[in-house]
């Protein structure tokens, strides 16, 4: 039994070219994936009908992340994805990086609310407050989106492009959220489930808008739309904690007192519940709609054999899930999220492929 190293499809030896990617069967054939990670997450990655996890180590993927790295090095990193700054394609982009710069814009934040927290337990000034729950609401979202930002291995998506998704495509997503809650009632009719369904499809919009206003054209890969996604589902995350942040500090049954104890704990605790909720379902809902849209142009090296409306409904159950109380919290939004990681990883995986196979193409002289 044999599979295209590409896509994993099943192939006979005697065929020349794989039925699903177009790869040269004697170049690139391989025994299917057998590796630990991949027989743990095989179950998540088969219902999804996504590619089994091949070697993956997080140590490996986070080994650059406490290192030390210059301002200029950082500024260097950013300075990628303009027209004349996106570099062409290379096979060093067919393998996954080791992300840093996340680390250190979280550092940035971390430090930042350090010292408006400090400057609050001496003066307890009011005037600090918004600053609190802004750098707060901020400080995983945003460094969560440049950790995909690293991941976007062509580099063709710059820093504002990708600010720009965050704070427009948040607030659109934002926007739809609270149209189809007003018009449709349906977090009334059906619970936990009607808020699933309207708030993904909110954040959808919002990556169906940035996409269409950045146009696909300069941005055709399926790390593109992760990215985006992500960038989305973080400026939606980040609004939402902070107006969480504010009603937890003003209760409207006792408006008289000010609970900055409940404030802080709503900032913590979504700080860290953040890098497995919101900007991972918006990343996997990203990623189906880039399936729908390429599967038609892309035949050759897209993606024919997956089912994009599993990962949209993924996104959707989730969510649902994450708002059911069935256990511990911490449990199982823990558990949730790395069932939405699985999927992330694999989606990343087969981002990397399609960058390979176009360079494959490139070579031949097909593309």
């Amino acid at each position: 039994m044999s599979f295209c190293e590409n896509c994993g499809l099943e192939i006979q030896i005697k065929e020349s070219y794989c039925g699903n990617c177009g790869n040269k069967i004697e170049i690139r054939v391989s025994q299917k994936n057998t590796t630990f990670v991949g027989k743990l997450t095989h179950g998540v990655t088969n219902k999804l009908e996504l590619d089994d996890i091949q070697s993956f180590s997080i140590k490996e993927l986070f080994s650059n992340a406490l290192k030390r790295h210059s301002q200029d090095e950082v500024e260097s990193a950013l300075s990628v994805g303009t027209i004349s700054t996106t570099p062409h394609l290379e096979e060093s982009m067919t393998i996954l990086p080791h992300p840093w710069m996340f680390s250190k814009f979280l550092f940035i934040y971390v430090t930042a609310f350090m010292i408006f927290l400090f400057l609050w337990n001496i003066t307890e000034n009011l005037n600090l407050i918004p600053a609190l729950i802004m750098i707060g609401s901020f400080a995983v979202p945003i460094s969560m989106v440049v950790f995909f930002f690293e991941l976007n291995t062509p580099k063709n998506i710059s820093i504002y492009k990708t600010i720009y998704a965050v704070f427009i495509g948040g607030a659109v997503a934002i926007l739809f959220t609270l149209a189809l809650y007003l018009i449709t009632g349906l977090d009334g009719l059906l619970g936990p489930l009607g808020v699933g369904i309207i708030e993904e499809l909110g954040k959808f919009a919002g990556v169906l808008f940035i996409m269409k206003k950045m146009g696909q054209k300069r941005y055709p890969y399926l790390l593109n739309a992760l990215l985006l996604g992500a960038a989305v589902g973080a400026g939606f995350a980040a609004f939402e904690s902070a107006g969480y942040a504010f009603n937890a500090l003003y209760d409207l049954k006792h408006p008289e007192t000010l609970n900055f104890g409940m404030m802080f704990l709503n900032l913590f605790l979504r700080g860290f519940l953040s890098p497995f909720a919101h900007i991972l379902w918006t990343a996997i809902a990203a990623a189906a709609f880039w399936m729908m849209r390429e599967k038609r142009k892309l035949k050759d090296y897209s993606v024919n054999s997956r089912n994009p409306m599993r990962l949209l409904l993924l996104s959707i159950g989730l969510h649902f899930l994450w708002d059911l109380d069935f256990m511990e919290f911490m449990i199982k939004d823990i558990a949730l999220g790395v069932i939405a990681w699985i999927a992330v990883i694999s989606i990343i995986q087969l981002g990397l492929k399609q960058i390979k196979i176009i360079i494959d193409y490139q070579k031949e002289g097909v593309l």
